[in-house]
């Protein structure tokens, strides 16, 4: 048997959302942009180790990300990679194949000869 057909439901209208913040007096915390450092950044960061021994590596951390010339932020993790023996090595290795590594993040790694021909 067929059923009538019904009018649709009819939903009372909603308010607007705004997306204005709250008022408060809190001051909001300062965004810091991550950049990773660079392979300067990281030496600076070892002879500013070896030359104000003995420190904590948790207050490396800490001074780096507080300075005033421009905050460097890392983790301890990170440095202590790249204060052990490989690690060293590993920046230096990067430092000698290639003379734009102190400005790079990250180091390019191309695997067919003549495209890192056409680089250099």
């Amino acid at each position: 048997k067929p059923h009538p057909k019904h009018n649709p439901y009819n939903r009372p209208s909603q308010p607007q959302k705004t997306n204005l913040p709250d008022k408060t007096s809190a001051i909001p915390p300062v965004k810091h942009v991550h950049n990773n450092p660079t392979l300067h950044d990281w030496l600076d960061i070892i002879a500013y180790y070896h030359s104000n021994q003995p420190i904590s590596q948790a207050d490396i951390v800490k001074h780096f990300t507080t300075r005033k010339k421009g905050a460097l932020i890392f983790n301890q993790s990170s440095l202590s990679c790249h204060l052990s023996k490989k690690g060293q090595d590993k920046d230096q290795m990067c430092l000698e194949s290639n003379p734009t590594a102190l400005s790079a993040n990250q180091v390019h790694v191309v695997t067919q000869p003549d495209v890192e021909e056409a680089l250099f």
